[in-house]
């Protein structure tokens, strides 16, 4: 089965080379009573509707058409086996785990269309190939923030190559464990563009002994569960 995962454009570089991993926030551990979870849905899209807007506004929540009603502007794609144990619709979830009072509050095509994940997701499971435009997005976040001048310097490089594809050629990332044969040292960080053919851009992501974005923390700016209470 095919799900996605609404993240933060940044996000998706470590998610290329890390996978998903479970996350709580105290924002909505009530909707998993305190267990964290990777959140997946069926839905291609995660603007708010009409429907979404009335619904949120019984609620108190204020919540405007064209607003994103959970997680971030980047859509990943994850591949699950249907009969995944550790894969249950989020409707049955709440069934199992006694939370039935929260159904009521949650908007009703989430009950069947989301999705909980409990455990990680490899990599191999997961595309997060953007389109060029949010891939612009993806590394300027990673100029700006990654402590490390040889990574910034290189994701400047590499946002430079992006800006020569179209706006809405999808560009991969492919991440690798190993120096190349050649290179002097170890670097924290070491990416470049290259290609597989003229419509399949991909990032290669070189890391060395540590997780290929440090500067990553609990608190990166990852709305990836859904917000409303």
């Amino acid at each position: 089965m095919i799900f996605h995962h609404f993240t933060h454009p940044g996000t998706a570089l470590i998610v290329a080379g890390a996978g998903l991993k479970p996350q709580l926030k105290a924002s909505n551990a009530h909707m998993t009573d305190g267990l964290p979870v990777v959140w997946l849905t069926r839905q291609h899209s995660n603007v708010a509707t009409k429907a979404d807007v009335d619904h949120c506004k019984r609620f108190g929540v204020d919540k405007k058409e064209g607003d994103l009603m959970y997680g971030g502007t980047a859509r990943i794609t994850v591949r699950a086996e249907r009969h995944n144990r550790r894969l249950m619709r989020y409707g049955h979830f709440l069934e199992k785990a006694g939370l039935e009072r929260i159904a009521p509050q949650i908007m009703p095509y989430a009950l069947d269309q989301w999705y909980v994940y409990l455990g990680d997701i490899a990599a191999k499971n997961v595309d997060a190939s953007l389109p060029a435009w949010q891939m612009l997005e993806c590394l300027d976040h990673h100029i700006t923030t990654h402590p490390d001048q040889d990574a910034r310097d290189r994701f400047s490089d590499l946002r430079n190559q992006v800006t020569t594809l179209r706006t809405d050629q999808r560009v991969a990332f492919r991440c690798i464990d190993k120096l190349d044969r050649g290179e002097s040292r170890p670097t924290p960080m070491h990416v470049r563009l290259t290609s597989t053919g003229p419509l399949n851009p991909v990032l290669d992501v070189r890391t060395h002994m540590q997780s290929p974005l440090p500067h990553f923390t609990p608190n990166a700016p990852d709305n990836s569960l859904p917000l409303l209470r």
